[in-house]
């Protein structure tokens, strides 16, 4: 069941809630532009006492710098607040930017999606 989803500037993000499990996918580019979006819904969940989040990059097209600080920094305060984010599915040049960030030990192993619930 989706519980949000705005599109803003070439980003939607989508926020699906099932079993105790929060799934993030954004979708489209995320970019300096359009970072704060995703800024505003990671601090929602973090402001709403979320521990995990499941950040499902399937369909982001891009990520630039501006991006991939966002992740590493929202995964920075959930982990300060006892919690994570782990990054499931990023696609070519995206995973390419979560490598060149140093945010590529974020990615979940096939084995770590296979054993998550996996919402939707």
């Amino acid at each position: 069941m989706a519980v949000a989803s705005e599109v803003v500037q070439g980003l939607d993000v989508v926020v699906v809630r099932e079993l105790g499990t929060v799934l993030v996918r954004p979708e489209g580019d995320l970019e300096a532009a359009t970072s704060p979006r995703l800024a505003l819904v990671l601090a929602t969940l973090l402001g709403d006492g979320c521990t995990a989040v499941v950040l499902d990059l399937v369909e982001l097209i891009s990520l630039d710098v501006a991006g991939a600080w966002l992740i590493g920094e929202a995964s920075r305060l959930f982990r300060d607040r006892a919690g994570e984010i782990a990054v499931r599915s990023p696609r070519g040049p995206v995973r390419r930017a979560l490598d060149s960030a140093g945010l590529a030990w974020l990615v979940e192993t096939p084995r770590q999606a296979r054993i998550a619930p996996a919402p939707g």
